[in-house]
């Protein structure tokens, strides 16, 4: 057993020996002259200013601005967009483009009249709470209102006589919820539907345009509030 394991020995050191004899006379020497050619100093700045070789750039992350333009775009993508209900939305946000379209090409306004809006205030803190217009006494409110400047409220109470009239007339259906733009499809086939509507755009422009009316303007519009009423009145 010991013969055999040195007779593996040496054969295996004999082996490598052989090995490496031919690795030696395999190689071959180079003797050559090396030559190192160096890089011009105004080429090395020129990468160095170039941003294609700038590889450590810092991320800034996403701003606020980037995650409002990420989200508009996603939204835009999801509209016209032909899965789920994107083509219903779609043809419901134009139905309702095109209706507001037409309302305003009408000249109608989408204020509301008594929506929101049951008490009457003005700049001086006057509450008048109002539940049946049939039973304010206008010429007084009109009068106390027009005495005391405060020309906004008297064109209200001048308007809401219109309303009172035209009730009782049955040409209207007074209702505390109603708005100016129902009252304008009621009075659609009226003779004094131009009328109406005019004064109804004057009552919005003072009332809730909140703007600074002067007396002369004030008495130009109590001249066509007289003379509607009288209209209504024969």
């Amino acid at each position: 057993m010991r013969k055999l394991l040195i007779l593996i020995l040496i054969n295996v050191i004999f082996i490598s020996y052989q090995s490496n004899i031919f690795a030696q006379k395999a190689l071959k020497k180079d003797n050559s002259e090396i030559i190192v050619n160096k890089v011009p100093f105004k080429k090395i700045e020129q990468f160095k200013n170039n941003n294609d070789f700038k590889y450590s750039k810092v991320d800034k992350g996403i701003n606020l601005w980037d995650k409002i333009i990420f989200f508009l775009f996603r939204l835009i993508e999801k509209i016209f967009s032909n899965k789920g209900a994107a083509p219903y939305i779609r043809y419901i946000i134009i139905a309702i483009l095109v209706v507001f379209a037409i309302f305003k090409l009408l000249g109608y306004k989408f204020t509301g009249l008594f929506v929101q809006d049951r008490i009457i205030k003005d700049k001086k803190g006057l509450n008048f709470k109002l539940q049946d217009i049939s039973s304010i006494d206008f010429e007084l409110e009109i009068k106390e209102a027009a005495d005391n400047k405060n020309y906004r409220l008297a064109v209200r109470f001048q308007y809401l006589k219109l309303l009172n009239l035209l009730n009782n007339k049955k040409i209207i259906n007074w209702q505390i919820n109603k708005t100016n733009l129902q009252y304008l499809e009621e009075m659609n086939k009226n003779e004094n539907f131009d009328e109406f509507k005019n004064l109804s755009n004057i009552f919005e422009y003072s009332w809730y345009g909140d703007f600074q009316i002067e007396k002369s303007r004030f008495l130009q519009w109590q001249n066509k509030f007289a003379s509607i009423y009288d209209k209504i009145k024969n």
